[in-house]
């Protein structure tokens, strides 16, 4: 048995509304009617299912502190197990009491949609009589643990994972590190790893599987002449022994001829009939709609839907834990190649520091000298702002010369590194680069049914989202945009008073004198600039005059850049200590 935890949604915010839907209904891919899922189990404290939603909303708004209130996972038990309905509620019932949520409110739906049998569990965080939130501690362990105790209280087949029953103790016992490393080195799924993910597969392979192949493939093309009408349509899947009917609300379904056996005509048929705006187009090319039986042409009887064998159970379970295997010593491979540029990439970060240490010693050096010049306050006014605006132009220099050779050292994320390794002809590589290339094209499917909708989708999916590192190209861009701004900053002294007005990129930006340096505009180089200017000139304390937006600005931009500053203004500094964890690894840096 697995038991994934599903994560909370992006925004931040939770649906229950949205989740129950999803968990209790369903649609009849024919006639389009809203049907029942599966059997269903509430907690004591819910009335019915029916105002379940309405129960536990009205529970969390009394804590308006918990922007998360749905908790949600799944037991899935192997495929060909198939649980009764008291042995999966009782299963639901311990994880429920292991987690923590014995007294909240709860739902859980029994799927036997797919190969493998699984509940989902709702939670509501919430306690219904304290309104205090429950957020379980070690949750993947506490799962763990009570799947080792269901599977022998119920005579399943154990799975690996963080715990293992232990029968000579009658309980079940955390694995060591040495036994989860013998599973790895086996080649076992590596143990308790989010990895683990169930794949959905029929037992059988479908109607969908077959109308995906040859008959999907022709019907493509031949829309794609134009000028066909739903006659030509007809004939050629009645060829394949199929026929397409349409359903009551707009969609298309697709039948094996003389059988009950049907399908979903947006599931097989993706290029023509998958999402609204596919499915306009294709009757715009074809016309009013016209059935199969509206036809009166006689024509040769064509081929029937052929049955198809059905799929060996365990011959596919085996080449599942095969790919996972092979696909997990790849990782293994990538952790080593990972580890070998991270020590490469740790001494540049050494190198580099100490290089920005050795050229702020020899800037304060050029500044100490400044002060023994036998010359007047103006021109000393004039010198001490010259320096600093250099000191600016040096460090930006050298910090872009620093980002350039840490570009060579930056690891390849774990996609760029399977990339290559596929090109020298590694089998699993190229096995996990085709599965990130279909995901890639399941996505691209997903945004054209939109309608015309863009949405956006961050880690999911592929399991190799976990190896993707920080580094951030458009962000790197920006960075280096902004030193190349830097190093253009160039002034020009009033003779007369002794001020320096600067200006970066050819724009009027900073105006120093004396005893304050003035932004001229809200450019991210300008702030920087005067920010490092006025440390090179006053110190790290800082008074900062202007509006309160402009303030947080260049507060958040210190943070931000990790310049270590001060500030007077009490509020401002918070604004500044707020925006620093974003930064914390710099700032420590620039520190030492």
């Amino acid at each position: 048995m697995l038991a994934p935890i599903s994560g909370s949604r992006r925004d931040g915010k939770s649906s229950f509304r949205t989740l129950t839907r999803y968990l209790t209904e369903g649609v009849d891919p024919v006639t389009g009617e809203i049907v029942e899922r599966g059997a269903h189990l509430l907690s004591d404290n819910l009335l019915s299912l029916e105002t379940t939603v309405a129960e536990m909303r009205s529970v969390a708004f009394e804590n308006p502190r918990v922007t998360d209130p749905v908790y949600h996972y799944q037991l899935c038990w192997r495929p060909g197990e198939r649980p009764s309905q008291a042995q999966w509620e009782e299963a639901a019932r311990k994880t429920i009491k292991d987690l923590g949520f014995k007294e909240h409110q709860f739902l859980v739906v029994a799927h036997d949609d797919r190969e493998h049998f699984h509940v989902h569990v709702l939670v509501n965080r919430v306690h219904p009589e304290t309104y205090k939130a429950h957020y379980p501690e070690f949750s993947k362990r506490a799962l763990d643990k009570s799947l080792r105790e269901i599977e022998h209280a119920q005579k399943w087949k154990p799975s690996p994972g963080l715990y293992r029953w232990d029968n000579q103790l009658g309980r079940a016992v955390k694995n060591s590190r040495e036994e989860m490393q013998e599973h790895r080195e086996k080649g076992t799924p590596d143990v308790g790893r989010a990895a683990q993910k169930i794949e959905h597969f029929q037992d059988a392979e479908s109607l969908e599987g077959y109308a995906k192949g040859t008959p999907a493939k022709e019907l493509r093309e031949l829309l794609r002449k134009g000028g066909q009408d739903w006659e030509e349509v007809h004939l050629l899947l009645k060829k394949h022994g199929l026929e397409l009917e349409k359903a009551e609300k707009g969609g298309y379904a697709v039948r094996a001829i003389g059988t009950g056996l049907r399908v979903k005509a947006s599931s097989v048929f993706r290029d023509n009939f998958s999402g609204k705006a596919n499915r306009e187009q294709t009757e715009k090319q074809l016309g009013n709609w016209e059935g199969p039986n509206s036809f009166v042409k006689a024509r040769a009887a064509e081929q029937t839907y052929p049955p198809q064998p059905k799929r060996d159970a365990e011959k596919r379970a085996e080449r599942r834990v095969e790919r996972a295997a092979a696909r997990e010593k790849l990782k293994g491979e990538y952790r080593k190649y990972r580890s070998a540029a991270e020590k490469g990439l740790s001494g540049h970060r050494h190198h580099a520091s100490t290089e920005l240490r050795n050229l702020g010693t020899a800037q304060r050096a050029r500044r100490a000298e400044v002060r023994t010049l036998k010359v007047g306050y103006i021109e000393k006014q004039a010198i001490r702002s010259a320096l600093a605006a250099e000191s600016v132009k040096e460090r930006a220099a050298l910090k872009q010369r620093l980002m350039e050779e840490r570009a060579k050292h930056q690891p390849k994320n774990y996609r760029e590194w399977v990339a290559e390794q596929a090109a020298q002809g590694d089998p699993a590589a190229m096995s996990q680069l085709r599965g990130f290339l279909y995901q890639d094209k399941r996505r691209v499917l997903e945004t054209q049914s939109q309608a015309g909708a863009i949405g956006i989708q961050g880690a999911g999916g592929g399991d190799w989202r976990v190896w993707s590192d920080t580094f951030d190209v458009t962000e790197e861009l920006r960075k280096r945009k902004l030193l190349t701004d830097l190093q253009t900053l160039q002034g020009t002294v009033d003779q007369r008073t002794g001020h320096v007005a600067y200006r970066i990129g050819g724009k009027e930006a900073l105006l120093d004198v004396g005893k304050k340096v003035y932004m001229l505009d809200q450019r991210e180089a300008t702030l920087v600039a005067g920010l490092e200017m006025a440390v090179q000139k006053f110190g790290v304390r800082l008074e900062i005059t202007g509006t309160d937006e402009q303030k947080k600005l260049i507060a958040r931009t210190a943070a931000q850049h990790g310049l270590r500053v001060e500030f007077t203004n009490p509020g401002l500094q918070q604004v500044y200590q707020q925006a620093l964890p974003f930064q914390k690894g710099r700032v420590r840096e620039r520190e030492r």
